[in-house]
C-alpha cells in the first residue's frame, strides 16, 4: 500500500501462512486493509491475523476484524488473531470484549 497508514505483509511461519499488519487502520484506510486481507486470506486452509506491529485500530478497524472472523467461521475456517494483552491492540480487543468472540493468543501457536 503506498502512502497508507498501514501495510499488509504475507509472512511464512513454519510452512503457514501469516498476515501481519503494521501501523495503523482507521475509517480512512479500512477498506484497502480489509481488501488485501481477504485476498491474502482467501486460498489459505486457515488465518493467522498478526497484529503484534498495529500501533492503532478504531472502532471500524474492530468491525474488519470480526467481520473477517465471522466470514471466515462461516467457510469452516479456523482464524486466530495474535495481539499480545500488552500492545494498544491487544489491550483494545480485551476491553471491548472481542477477545470472548474472536480467537485472540498472545503469540503464534505452535
Amino acid at each position: 500500500m503506498s502512502d497508507s497508514l498501514a501495510q499488509v505483509i504475507v509472512a511464512e511461519d513454519r510452512g503457514r501462512p501469516v498476515l501481519r499488519i503494521n501501523g495503523e487502520v482507521d475509517m480512512s484506510n479500512v477498506d484497502e486493509v480489509d481488501e488485501q486481507l481477504r485476498s491474502a486470506a482467501a486460498d489459505t486452509p486457515s488465518v493467522l491475523l498478526d497484529l503484534t506491529e498495529l500501533g492503532f485500530l478504531d472502532s471500524q478497524g474492530l468491525r474488519m476484524i470480526q467481520r473477517l472472523a465471522d466470514d471466515n467461521r462461516e467457510k469452516g475456517k479456523a482464524m486466530v488473531v495474535i495481539a499480545p494483552e500488552s500492545s494498544v491492540v491487544g489491550s483494545l480487543l480485551a476491553l471491548t470484549g472481542m477477545d470472548k468472540t474472536v480467537d485472540v493468543r498472545q503469540a503464534l501457536p505452535d
